[in-house]
């Protein structure tokens, strides 16, 4: 008796195995065979010899599901099933509604007892569930993604100068709302004052909240929060003097992007926003009458990109 209870056991164990193949890297056919397995019974399952693709569909956004069978000419020609999938989900969801359809091509699928899931997996997987959140937004955890920025700013006195930031911005799983810090320094400005002339530039750090809209091509506005730090010299005096101040400010901001490949982790955009500062700055120099203000609005545009950290 114990010897066929281990044959059985094994011969169900092979019955579980399935060839997934394919060129899809989100998922991967290691993450769907993993998935895939557990739904068969021993009773039920693929044809012998056949061979379950997954592979990147013809759009960017499409993952495209085949079930392949072991035969000759138009027979193997011939996929004994096929199926295309929306990628909306983190890889692991994608890996997990794949296996769900894969394993109906076998006749049914058995829901493992729950002490037998592993983190990954859940009791109840969706089928064609779209998510009303990013590509990779799923249930739990939240997404991380660094950015990289640069343009030029502008203000009423001194012209244009060249900006740059880095942000990093977390989305929670399932909604639209993110959350995002901003760390950015504008170049210097020149100005007259009195005699001679002044440089000022900025540095600013921006907590900020904002929403998304769009898949592929999404738009995102935003309110920030505003600490800034205004540095100013002296040119062609003497002797040549500075100062440090901080400020507070307010900040909208708006991108419009679009987010590359089909786990959509890197995105490009073009950003602009505009800073009002609460208070006023004045430089002036000594035993001299004449003193100038330093514009307490700013303009800022540009582009950049992010990189998904986590999904």
């Amino acid at each position: 008796m114990p010897a066929l209870s281990t044959a059985l056991a094994l011969t169900a164990l092979l019955s579980q195995q399935v060839d997934v193949q394919g060129s899809s890297t989100c998922p991967s056919p290691t993450e769907v065979a993993e998935r895939v397995a557990p739904l068969l019974s021993a009773e039920r399952g693929f044809p012998p010899g056949a061979v379950l693709r997954v592979d990147d569909g013809p759009g960017p956004t499409e993952l495209e599901l085949r079930l392949d069978g072991d035969g000759d000419g138009a027979a193997a020609a011939a996929p004994l099933a096929t199926r295309r999938l929306a990628r909306h989900g983190s890889c692991g969801e994608l890996a997990e509604a794949a296996a769900v359809i894969a394993a109906s091509w076998a006749g049914r699928y058995d829901t493992p007892a729950p002490e037998a899931l592993t983190p990954w997996e859940s009791s109840g997987p969706a089928v064609g569930v779209r998510r009303d959140g990013l590509p990779g937004a799923g249930p739990a955890t939240p997404i991380w993604s660094i950015g990289l920025g640069g343009g030029a700013s502008g203000a009423t006195t001194g012209g244009v100068t060249a900006h740059g930031s880095v942000d990093l911005t977390v989305f929670r799983r399932g909604t639209r709302w993110f959350g995002r810090l901003v760390l950015a320094g504008t170049g210097e400005r020149w100005f007259p004052v009195d005699t001679g002339q002044a440089a000022w530039w900025r540095m600013v750090a921006a907590p900020t909240i904002g929403h998304s809209w769009g898949q592929a091509w999404f738009f995102e506005a935003s309110a920030a929060a505003v600490l800034g730090a205004v540095f100013v010299r002296g040119g062609g005096f003497s002797p040549n003097a500075g100062d440090v101040s901080i400020d507070l400010g307010v900040s909208p901001s708006f991108r419009l992007g679009y987010r590359l490949g089909p786990s959509a982790r890197v995105a490009l955009w073009l950003g602009a926003s505009a800073i009002a500062w609460v208070r006023p700055h004045r430089v002036s120099v000594d035993r001299s009458a004449n003193d100038a203000a330093i514009p307490r609005f700013d303009l800022l545009a540009g582009l950049g990109a992010t990189f998904a950290l986590g999904r």
